[in-house]
């Protein structure tokens, strides 16, 4: 999920193209299939169709507007803005997951379980030692409660790949109301896990590598957001996109580990390969993730370049305990923004 789309309040609609059902040819990718001008349901076997979803074609209109939905209208518009993202992303869904609506409490306090079940103290001191050197947090902060407060603080939308779910945080559980692009995103990640499985980036041996791989799975997301907001933008689908505003009263408990954090957003290494090798190469790069955040800034090394561990002179004394861990990772959680 993109910082622009946090904690996002209010609603915009994107311009309809009316009441044709068919987009131009650029808006898709050429491997979506072609629906029939009925739209009627594909015959036989649909699991390598692209583009139709339990129902829905890509250019399938919807009686869905917004802002609030119902639950059968939430359904109704995961299902054709999966069919969207197959026809962007060039791959198919097994299943599409469930989703969830969630207060920012109820997802503080899940996150707070998780934290306390997975984290042992040596990974917090761990992590408190890497934010200090970093300059990122005081030696006197908690790194475990500051990155809960940054996780549960503007995310408006996640993807949980442990329990398979799309995860929308809500301000207002009475209402559901949510952001057609960001609901995109999450898919997207959805995608992912089904065709790559996102379980091994949350188990990287060090920082650099986990930064690198998450660079390559919010990358390809983040390109998918791009597209599909474009056609929103320019009223390239068949009708209007649920869309909701920033919340110009943002607050952020850090913004310096708020950007670590969304740098992996912005590494350049999926859109350059996106760019050269298509979608092909993209699902190169999630099945064979870089081994180091130097590949995903500069896509020209990548395969190429070998990380080493600097060597180091010990200058320390007997009042210096080391911290000893087996994996030393910032992963707090095992979702996807």
């Amino acid at each position: 999920m993109g910082v622009a789309a946090a904690g996002a309040t209010g609603t915009t609609a994107s311009p309809s193209v009316g009441g044709t059902a068919v987009l131009a040819s650029d808006h898709v990718n050429q491997c979506a299939a072609d629906p029939p001008s009925d739209l009627s349901d594909p015959d036989g076997d649909t699991g390598d169709v692209i583009g139709w979803v339990d129902g829905y074609w890509y250019n399938e209109p919807i009686d869905v507007t917004g802002p609030a939905l119902t639950e059968s209208e939430l359904d109704t518009l995961v299902t054709r803005t999966a069919a969207r993202v197959e026809a962007l992303r060039c791959l198919t869904y097994d299943q599409l997951p469930p989703t969830e609506m969630r207060t920012r409490d109820e997802h503080r306090s899940e996150l707070e379980s998780q934290f306390e079940s997975e984290l042992t103290e040596a990974d917090g001191a761990a992590e408190n030692a890497r934010l200090a050197t970093a300059l990122i947090a005081g030696q006197a902060t908690d790194a475990i409660d500051l990155q809960l407060e940054v996780q549960t603080s503007f995310p408006a939308a996640f993807y949980d790949t442990q329990a398979d779910f799309i995860g929308f945080i809500t301000d207002n559980p009475d209402s559901i109301e949510i952001d057609q692009t960001i609901l995109a995103h999450e898919l997207v990640h959805a995608l992912q896990d089904q065709n790559a499985d996102l379980g091994p980036v949350f188990e990287q041996s060090t920082t650099d590598r986990f930064t690198s791989s998450l660079a390559v799975v919010e990358g390809d997301a983040t390109l998918v957001e791009e597209q599909y907001t474009e056609n929103c933008e320019t009223g390239a689908w068949v009708d209007s996109c649920i869309r909701q505003s920033a919340d110009p009263s943002l607050d952020v408990p850090s913004w310096p580990l708020t950007l670590e954090q969304l740098a992996a957003y912005n590494m350049p290494l999926v859109e350059e390969t996106f760019e050269t090798e298509g979608w092909t190469g993209v699902n190169g790069l999630l099945k064979n993730t870089p081994d180091s955040t130097v590949e995903a800034l500069e896509p020209d090394r990548y395969g190429e370049f070998e990380p080493a561990l600097p060597a180091v002179e010990d200058l320390s004394t007997a009042e210096w305990d080391r911290v000893d861990l087996e994996i030393a990772t910032t992963r707090c959680s095992d979702s996807t923004r």
